[in-house]
């Protein structure tokens, strides 16, 4: 009697298995790895862009200790502001009449750097 060939290529479809496997594993790992790059780098900008606002607006109250801006008759005052390159248009309006100290609410935004609508912030308030 002649012996039967006992089954063959176990081996290599179980190698198979295992590679395929092994790349869907790391490509669901490389995908989440790059969502969570993706978000830092996100985060980032986030921050570096709050940080200039509130530099600009730490420029405005600043200039707001000068003095007292020069108001419209809707009692508001608006400036740009040009600080690293980047313009902010800063609006005051005078929330308080006839109280000492003078109350302000600020509001500082950043706008398009061809944006030149309202003068440039002065020096100072004072006179």
């Amino acid at each position: 009697m002649i012996p039967r060939a006992t089954a063959r290529g176990h081996a290599l479809i179980g190698t198979m298995i295992f590679l395929v496997l092994s790349m869907l594993l790391f490509a669901g790992m490389c995908q989440h790895v790059g969502t969570h790059l993706r978000v830092e780098k996100a985060l980032k900008v986030r921050t570096e862009q709050s940080d200039r606002l509130k530099g600009a607006t730490a420029w405005g109250i600043g200039l707001l200790e000068t003095g007292e801006p020069p108001l419209n008759f809707l009692r508001m005052y608006r400036c740009r502001m040009v600080l690293d390159g980047e313009v902010y248009l800063t609006t005051y309006v005078k929330t308080s009449v006839g109280e000492e100290p003078p109350s302000y609410l600020m509001s500082v935004r950043r706008m398009d750097p061809s944006y030149s609508l309202y003068p440039l912030a002065p020096d100072s308030f004072g006179e």
